[in-house]
């Protein structure tokens, strides 16, 4: 520990001399790639270096390469000493203010990091590089290929010819200026980069490339893209980059104009990876239309500008880069779902608030960390990419759609192609905006956890209203300051009003003027803010299963009223307050509330859900991490309810399906209020357990199989089957069979499970294919 210590205080220490000493201005690197020999990268690498203060030393940064020799300003330099992954070139001659010459003529096989992801990636079939390493520290990987000043700060432009093998071809970042072959069919090819970029964000891909041309209309500009892949086929591919056409004007219109001369993205077999003009995109979704896919292409284009434009200027503030990027996948979904579900990118990031709240900090090792400064094994763990969205979200809540937007097109024009750290971004938006950003930043990027609000109570009288606000705090023991909190007001005839609560404290109230009397107020109905709430909200309009999977909950309908119905189901992710029944020995760490108007002869059930762990086949692992112990036995689970939050808890008749791991309880007449769960002690509350729902009947033939297999269900329900192999991975998720469905399946051990539509029936079956 002590060592590593050291280790990271020199490593950190080497930068910031670095950062203050030299700029490198120009990279000018001519290479030569050959999949069938060693070295597989021959190289020179020409810098051209501005030196700031008078130094002895130029320490560039190169891995796992053998250096045969150095010059400055021409002159064989002896001094020079190489000792992987630092080259130090003599520099005693060079004064202060002076702009020279550094070139290094080397060899490697390619350089990856321990887990295997960033580096130069020297294949048989594909040469290229992932600029990042995900668990090691310095992250940049500049160096896996180049000799280079490897950081977040210093930018520079850069000229590449590369000499690839017959067959091959090479594609890099910048715009390609010239191609030529030799008379062994080797192509040459140029490639200039005018735009300044960190060292991370230059590449090269190397390949026997199908090439895709087309053009993509922005707001400003058409521009030329390069599709590059080795083996889909071509149509799939154009498909799979369709939506950039309303994907990239709707960035242009958020962001501020597209600053690269080109857009490119090249299949390769791991990871994606943001290099200008030459995105490494995962092979699985090169030519894909499912969501993954299309939200990976845009989160990688969308770091044009969060990251490539403006670039963190340290590790510590890669939420800048990875959360502004994730949250862009939100701002895609909104264009593209435009005309078919304007709302659909609302349930895009409620998707994301709600993996965040149920897992982030159980899979970011362990509690509820702020955005800035993570430790370097996590600087690209879910804190950075979805809390990062979500702060981004909650902060266009706080300042409204018009002036986040242009504090944003104002932030990219001002800054571009430069490194910004975290307070220097806050304090543009500010001035930018107008708006003082210090309580925000202070709670969403440099504190850890969630605020939740919840309306304690209103009062009425003719004209006004006054609310009484409370605020509940989730991993984090300090309140919000200067909290904007939407409350919607609703009357009885369906009136509606929203009116803006500030505060600084954990309680409020404040009076409105309001021209109705009002029945229900509703925090944040709009979903602006991300809070420790998931919710949905539901017009019952016709007989049927309304599904909200991110509060855990799903409503069947199964007759109408005479006129509409709506009901909103909100998932709060703390505790319920309020007086328990006696032998009730703990709760859940979350509770529903369920907010609404039942139009008299609408008859509604509902299932509340849980999970205790990782239980195969679940679609949401530990949601209840943490509440009951596995010796629980399902008789002890208990659905507790009260109608308001002034009212004692009291256990609540429901019917228990699944299994005490994963399950649900169904209330058969719901009723607005508060539900929870709750571990009792069977034999001090005197009530009647729970009764079993009805299991469904399933029959799963041949088991063992070779392969092929159908699934069966004496049921008239449509049914959805989820099928996960041993460790844990779903490979089929199929909604809406009835009665037979065929698979087929690789050879393994497998979990089934069987649900009803309305999902209080289930069925759980193992599975054996040789």
């Amino acid at each position: 520990m002590a060592l590593s210590s050291l280790l990271l205080a020199c490593a950190t220490g080497l930068h910031a001399r670095q950062t203050d000493t030299v700029d490198v201005l120009h990279y000018e690197l001519t290479l030569q790639i050959r999949p069938a020999a060693s070295p597989y990268l021959t190289g020179c690498a020409d810098l051209t270096v501005h030196q700031l203060t008078a130094d002895t030393a130029l320490r560039l940064d190169l891995a796992a390469a053998t250096v045969d020799s150095v010059c400055v300003d021409g002159q064989r330099d002896l001094t020079a000493r190489y000792s992987s992954p630092v080259l130090t070139v003599g520099t005693a001659a060079i004064a202060a203010g002076d702009t020279f010459h550094v070139t290094v003529f080397y060899r490697t096989d390619g350089y990856t990091e321990s887990m295997g992801m960033g580096g130069f990636h020297a294949g048989s079939d594909i040469g290229y590089n992932l600029g990042v390493a995900l668990r090691e520290y310095p992250h940049n990987l500049g160096k896996a290929w180049f000799p280079c000043r490897d950081n977040f700060t210093d930018r520079a432009t850069y000229t590449l010819h590369v000499n690839t093998a017959a067959g091959w071809t090479a594609q890099c970042g910048g715009t390609r200026e010239s191609v030529r072959f030799d008379e062994e069919g080797n192509e040459h090819t140029t490639w200039h980069l005018p735009q300044s970029i960190p060292t991370y964000l230059i590449s090269v891909a190397a390949a026997p490339w199908n090439i895709i041309e087309r053009n993509f209309d922005g707001l400003y500009a058409t521009y030329p893209a390069t599709l590059g892949y080795l083996h889909h086929d071509s149509a799939a591919v154009q498909r799979a980059f369709d939506n950039l056409e309303r994907v990239l004007p709707r960035f242009e219109a958020c962001f501020g104009p597209y600053r690269w001369d080109r857009i490119g993205y090249m299949s390769t077999p791991l990871g994606s990876m943001e290099h200008v003009n030459n995105i490494c995109l995962h092979t699985e979704a090169m030519a894909s239309t499912d969501e993954t896919a299309q939200s990976t292409i845009a989160h990688e284009l969308s770091h044009s500008w969060f990251g490539n434009l403006i670039t963190c200027s340290s590790a510590a503030d890669m939420w800048f880069n990875e959360g502004g990027a994730s949250f862009c996948e939100e701002v895609a979904m909104e264009a593209i779902h435009a005309d078919d579900d304007p709302l659909y990118h609302r349930e895009y990031y409620l998707k994301n608030l709600e993996q965040v709240l149920r897992t982030c900090h159980l899979d970011d090792g362990g509690g509820y960390r702020p955005l800035y400064n993570q430790p370097h094994r996590y600087t690209y763990g879910m804190t950075t990419y979805n809390k990062g969205a979500l702060m981004w979200h909650s902060l266009r809540g706080h300042l409204g759609d018009s002036l986040f937007y242009a504090a944003l097109r104002t932030l990219f024009d001002r800054n571009a192609f430069t490194s910004m750290n975290g307070r220097q971004v806050r304090d543009s938006l500010a001035a930018y905006s107008g708006t003082p950003l210090d309580d925000f930043f202070d709670f969403h990027v440099y504190g850890g956890g969630f605020v939740d609000w919840v309306v304690d109570s209103l009062s009425h009288r003719p004209g006004t209203v006054t609310l009484h606000l409370r605020q509940r705090l989730l991993g984090t023991d300090t309140p919000m300051r200067g909290c904007r909190v939407p409350v919607t007001l609703i009357g009885a005839s369906g009136e509606r009003q929203t009116v803006l609560m500030t505060t600084d404290s954990l309680t409020a109230s404040q009076s409105f003027d309001l021209s109705f009397r009002p029945v229900h107020a509703i925090v944040d109905y709009d979903e602006t803010t991300a809070r420790a709430c998931t919710s949905g909200n539901m017009a019952l309009d016709h007989r049927g299963v309304y599904r909200r999977p991110v509060a855990h909950f799903n409503g069947a309908v199964t007759h109408c009223g005479d006129s509409l119905s709506w009901l909103r189901v909100e998932h709060h992710w703390l505790p319920a307050e309020g007086r328990m029944p006696y032998g009730v020995l703990r709760t859940a760490k979350r509770y529903w509330n369920i907010i609404g108007d039942l139009t008299e002869g609408t008859r509604l059930s509902g299932v509340f859900f849980y999970c205790r762990e990782a239980v195969a086949g679940t679609s949401y692992p530990h949601l209840d991490h943490g509440f009951y112990e596995l010796a629980a036995t399902s008789d002890s689970l208990r659905l507790l309810y009260r109608p308001d939050s002034q009212a004692a808890w009291q256990v609540t008749e429901a019917a228990q399906g699944g299994t005490t791991n994963d399950g649900q309880f169904l209330v058969t007449n719901l009723q607005p209020g508060e539900y929870t769960l709750a571990v009792v002690d069977t034999a001090l509350l005197a009530i009647r357990g729970p009764q079993p729902a009805p299991e469904l009947a399933v029959s799963i033939h041949p088991n063992p199989s070779a392969g092929d297999i159908c699934i069966d269900t004496r049921d008239t329900e449509p049914c959805t089957v989820s099928i996960s192999d041993m460790a844990g991975r779903r490979v089929v998720h199929a909604r809406r069979f009835r009665s037979h469905i065929e698979l087929t399946l690789p050879k393994g051990l497998y979990t089934v499970r069987v649900e009803s539509e309305t999902g209080h029936r289930t069925a759980i079956r193992k599975l054996v294919v040789q």
